[in-house]
C-alpha cells in the first residue's frame, strides 16, 4: 500500500527478483525527489526541465540479511533514459552494452546478454566505484522499463519551479 504524504506518494517500488534466497525491490521516493523548471513555472515537458534530483534505492534481502544500494539525490538523472535503452536493447536482441555516466550520482551500464536464456544485465556504479549488479529476464526488463517511465510521468506531474 502506498502512503500519501503532502499530496505525493511517499514511495513506490518494483520487485526485481523474488526467490527463496533473495528479494530485490527497486524503491523510488518521489516525496524526496524533485524536477525543477528553468524559471518560476513548473515544467510540463522534458525540454523545460532544468534539474532533476531523484531519490531511490535497491532494497536487498539475501537470506534474511537486509542491505541496500542506491542514491539519496541522484542529480540530473531521468528514468526515461534508462527505459529507452532497455527498450532499444530488447528490440535489437543482440549482445550490446550502453552506459549512462553520472559524475554526481549513479552511472548505469545496461547490457543485453545472450546465453541459454537472453537477459538484461544492470551494473550500477557510484562515483566512488562502489557498484551493484543484477539481471532481469526480458519480460521483467520490459515491465521495469514501463515502471521507470511511470515514475518519470508521476514526477513531471509534481514538478516545481526553480
Amino acid at each position: 500500500m502506498d502512503i500519501i504524504n503532502k499530496g505525493k506518494k511517499k514511495s513506490f517500488g518494483f520487485v526485481l527478483e523474488d526467490s527463496d534466497k533473495r528479494r530485490l525491490i527497486f524503491r523510488f521516493y518521489p516525496d524526496e525527489s524533485h524536477i525543477h523548471g528553468f524559471h518560476d513555472f513548473c515544467p510540463t515537458e522534458w525540454e523545460q526541465v532544468y534539474k532533476t534530483y531523484y531519490s531511490w534505492k535497491i532494497c536487498i534481502d539475501e537470506d534474511g540479511e537486509k542491505t541496500s544500494f542506491g542514491s539519496y539525490s541522484d542529480e540530473d538523472c531521468c528514468f526515461t533514459n534508462y527505459s529507452c535503452i532497455i527498450d532499444e536493447l530488447i528490440k535489437n536482441a543482440e549482445e550490446d552494452r550502453r552506459e549512462v555516466l553520472s559524475f554526481r550520482g549513479i552511472s548505469w551500464n545496461i547490457s543485453y546478454r545472450k546465453r541459454a536464456k537472453d537477459y538484461i544485465e544492470f551494473e550500477l556504479w557510484t562515483h566512488n566505484n562502489i557498484g551493484y549488479r543484477f539481471r532481469l529476464d526480458i519480460e521483467t526488463a520490459k515491465r521495469f522499463a514501463a515502471f521507470l517511465e511511470k515514475a518519470d510521468a508521476y514526477m513531471m506531474k509534481h514538478s516545481e519551479p526553480i
